[in-house]
């Protein structure tokens, strides 16, 4: 159903916890495969993936550059999950990502709507608290979430982004305020 991509560059520890956060998803059959998009990293990032058994893409390129060949080499999923390594996505995400997909795809309006989470940050410092609050003012007003809270649309969507843009999708140029859905669940993100 889902294939998530993971853009990341030395990010080893991180990416250990993110794929953590994942395993859930993969056990209640949420995510079909994980595509690692790897900078030439030199630490243990592509042997962390390796042992996760996700697929890892090395490039020497932008993060937008590895986003797009991931999501060439999609194989299994309709629906994609782009995701930073610094996010680990709150307990029970696989719930709430199922059932908006089916929804989405019931309503027949897979083609316009897209998610994010909600954006959290792994702990409670008055300076994060007041940083979350405004990203999630940002998302909500604006339409505008910041890479962290995650992308979550159909291949045919991102696809579309690349062929117009002639780049990645960010999330920025893929997401608009009318078919954005921001889900109860959170993307936290380790400082």
């Amino acid at each position: 159903m889902l294939s998530v991509i993971i853009p990341t560059h030395n990010n080893e520890f991180a990416l250990a916890r993110c794929l953590a956060a994942l395993v859930p998803g993969a056990v209640d059959g949420v995510v079909a495969e994980v595509i690692v998009a790897d900078r030439a990293s030199d630490d243990g990032t592509a042997q962390v993936a390796d042992a996760a058994g996700c697929r890892c893409l090395s490039l020497d390129a932008d993060r937008d550059e590895r986003v797009a060949a991931a999501l060439a080499a999609v194989e299994r999923g309709r629906w994609v999950l782009v995701l930073e390594p610094s996010v680990a996505l709150e307990p029970g995400w696989q719930n709430e990502v199922g059932g908006f997909v089916e929804a989405t795809e019931r309503a027949g309006r897979a083609a316009d709507r897209t998610a994010v989470f909600r954006f959290g940050f792994d702990e409670f410092a008055r300076p994060r608290r007041i940083s979350q609050a405004v990203v999630s003012l940002r998302s909500r007003l604006l339409g505008l979430p910041v890479p962290e809270q995650g992308l979550l649309a159909t291949r045919k969507v991102m696809a579309d982004a690349l062929a117009d843009g002639g780049r990645a999708p960010s999330l920025e140029a893929v997401v608009s305020w009318r078919r954005l859905c921001v889900l109860r669940s959170r993307a936290l993100v380790h400082p």
